[in-house]
């Protein structure tokens, strides 16, 4: 049983050829492409409505995690007085804040017209489901790139 060393090679040396170009455009797309604030990471959908209202009382702008409440424990407190976080020492405070700022962005929401608020959840949910399918389709490709690249090493029928 002879190894077919050439074709088997040549099939691995294209899958690391495309995983590396693949590789360089999806770092290069995910880190320089985006220039954005990180703290800021306001939806397009959601407008004017969210570059308006969701601001802490310093000016500040929300992030999309600052919308969840927080636990008043002390080791919460100990990193909100190390990050400068607003109101570091009263957490229910900002809790109500937060609460407070949900139902004006609620009631902003719903004072907008009804196309643009489609269009926005029709792109939120097709930005889901796109990067549902990448997790998806990923494994049974890389499996079927495997066996591909295995099946180059048998020998020829020929």
């Amino acid at each position: 049983m002879r190894v077919n060393w050439r074709r088997g090679l040549f099939r691995s040396f294209l899958v690391v050829a495309v995983a590396s170009v693949g590789y360089a455009g999806f770092h290069e797309y995910a880190t320089k492409s985006l220039n954005f604030d990180s703290r800021i990471a306001s939806n397009r959908a959601e407008g004017d409505c969210w570059t308006r209202i969701a601001k802490w009382p310093d000016g500040q702008p929300f992030n999309v995690f600052d919308l969840f409440e927080e636990a008043n424990t002390p080791s919460n407190i100990e990193l909100n007085q190390k990050r400068g976080a607003w109101s570091a020492d009263s957490i229910p405070d900002r809790n109500q804040w937060v609460a407070s700022t949900k139902q004006k962005l609620i009631a902003c929401e719903s004072g907008r017209p009804v196309v643009p608020q489609v269009t926005g959840q029709v792109t939120n949910v097709w930005l889901s489901l796109r990067n549902s399918l990448v997790g998806l389709l990923l494994p049974p490709l890389a499996l079927l790139t495997i066996g591909w690249i295995v099946r180059g090493f048998r020998p020829s029928k020929t």
